[in-house]
């Protein structure tokens, strides 16, 4: 998933939907979060793309939790699904519930017992997204970039056989 522009593209049309608490520049926030999201994918546990002919419209994945915003030691037993985006073109066409269900489902193989996330606290849709598949949103509140307001969220994984 090295496609820069594509990538952009998505994050672009994903941004323009949010509350940005003060930030109006979407396609700038984008800009700012290609390199390092592109840096971040090559580091992950799992990854999956979805495309429509040769635009990109959905992306998830996870990597195993580490504290101190993912710079510390790993959360024994903890996954964070680190990427949830779906082009607002394929809302409604069940796409999010795809990707959101075929990731948990990865991450449960895994064998990890619980999966955090982290939702922008200005975007209600995606909030209401994952408390409706299960998600508790648990506090702890930070700043993403310098200019987003982020909010965890938890899910208790089923035991695995």
């Amino acid at each position: 998933m090295g496609d820069r522009n594509a990538l952009l593209s998505l994050l672009e049309a994903c941004y323009l939907t949010w509350n940005w608490d003060g930030v109006a520049d979407a396609r700038g926030e984008a800009e700012a979060t290609v390199t390092h999201l592109l840096d971040r994918l090559a580091r992950l546990d799992w990854t999956t793309a979805a495309w429509d002919g040769h635009q990109l419209v959905g992306l998830t994945g996870f990597s195993a939790a580490h504290l101190l915003r993912g710079r510390g030691p790993r959360v024994d037993g903890r996954a964070q699904l680190n990427y949830l985006y779906c082009h607002p073109t394929h809302w409604g066409t069940g796409l999010s519930g795809t990707l959101h269900d075929e990731c948990v489902s990865v991450i449960g193989k895994h064998r990890y017992e619980d999966v955090q996330l982290w939702a922008p606290v200005g975007n209600p849709r995606a909030r209401r997204f994952y408390e409706a598949r299960g998600w508790s949103c648990v506090g702890g509140r930070i700043r993403y970039q310098g200019s987003v307001n982020l909010v965890r969220y938890f899910k208790r994984l089923p035991a695995t056989a």
